[in-house]
């Protein structure tokens, strides 16, 4: 019997223990508004990628202790309340230099501050993201 994975938090259903694949690549999104976190997660699914979502840097934070070895991708919003998209991003690039970004912000030609983040200015249009994302799991 499976059971439900409570620290993996998906608006579009739960993620078991057993579903997981360490070949599989998976996209970890963080938005502060749940709107937002909903409308990616129903064109993640739409289009077939595998991914995890997050409320809060405290919810991602703890998706990422238990499944980095299967995030290939963190896709967050720069201003969030608790710590900056740039700020998480370095966080979790410290524990694995692998991992690409992008970065979602409102700000006009704000800079990636790592190599492996890309930044994609609101607004943008859901084909974009799934194209930038396409492109760094790849």
């Amino acid at each position: 019997m499976k059971t439900r994975d409570s620290s993996v938090k998906n608006p579009l259903g739960s993620i078991t223990p057993g579903a997981l694949d360490s070949k599989r690549k998976f996209v970890l999104v963080v938005d502060d508004s749940k709107e937002m976190l909903d409308l990616i997660s129903r064109h993640f699914s739409k289009e077939g990628l595998l991914h995890l979502a997050a409320h809060s840097v405290e919810d991602a934070s703890k998706v990422w202790a238990a499944r980095k070895n299967e995030i290939s991708v963190l896709v967050t919003d720069l201003q969030m309340p608790e710590l900056s998209g740039d700020e998480l991003a370095a966080k979790f690039l410290s524990e694995k230099s692998s991992l690409r970004v992008i970065l979602i912000t409102g700000y006009e030609n704000h800079p990636a501050s790592h190599s492996n983040i890309l930044v994609l200015p609101k607004p943008f249009r859901f084909p974009q993201l799934i194209e930038k994302v396409l492109e760094a799991l790849n």
